[in-house]
């Protein structure tokens, strides 16, 4: 799996949070998801969903499922 480190013309970052780059050798951290991975009791399935939005994005049955659907769908391209 690659690692993508974007950075805009403030010099901020954007990328799939991963500890195999120690973001913090760059200095102090500021972190915000872009999408979090929750229960759905009433369809019975695990959604990953925009949280600006609230949009379910991706579901399925398994939580490993919406983390590699996560980690292979929101990488900074």
């Amino acid at each position: 799996m690659s690692h993508v480190l974007r950075f805009d013309t403030t010099g901020l970052v954007g990328c799939l949070y991963t500890e195999v780059i120690d973001l913090r050798s760059l200095g102090k951290l500021q972190v915000r998801r872009a999408a979090d991975i929750v229960f759905n009791h009433l369809e019975q399935e695990w959604e990953t969903r925009d949280l600006s939005t609230g949009e379910v994005l991706f579901s399925d049955p398994s939580r490993e499922a919406c983390i590699r659907w996560e980690h292979d769908n929101l990488q900074p391209e």
